[in-house]
């Protein structure tokens, strides 16, 4: 017969392995898809800034400009609707960054704990 703390912390191992494999698959499965825009308008936008964007949408918000299909010059010509496609995608990618790092201060603190544990009393609870 195996021996019980060793045994638990070959499962356990096993189990951390298997879940952090299928993990990191499902990270970059939920990672938020680009918007459908050329290369160059993204590289433009990229350069200018999520704040610098939204006062360019701000500044073209008079009754005819809040059209999707408005066309606003930013040394080349990008429609409005492409600008919120931009920054929707930004606000999207900050918020799962976010969420990958709260799961990664979690999984930090749940080892260390268990290291603590393992000093303390020789075992792994």
């Amino acid at each position: 017969m195996a021996d019980g703390p060793k045994w638990r912390l070959v499962a356990a191992s096993v189990i951390f392995v298997v879940v952090i494999i299928g993990g990191i698959g499902g990270v970059f499965a939920m990672m938020p898809k680009p918007p459908l825009l050329e290369p160059v308008k993204i590289n433009e936008m990229e350069s200018r800034g999520v704040d610098s964007m939204r006062a360019v949408l701000a500044g073209h918000s008079d009754v005819v400009g809040i059209l999707r299909n408005t066309t606003i010059s930013l040394g080349i010509r990008v429609q409005r609707g492409e600008i919120e496609d931009w920054l929707k995608w930004k606000a999207a990618q900050d918020a799962f960054w976010n969420k990958v790092g709260v799961v990664a201060a979690i999984l930090a603190a749940v080892f260390s704990l268990g290291a603590l544990l393992k000093s303390r009393t020789g075992t792994i609870v």
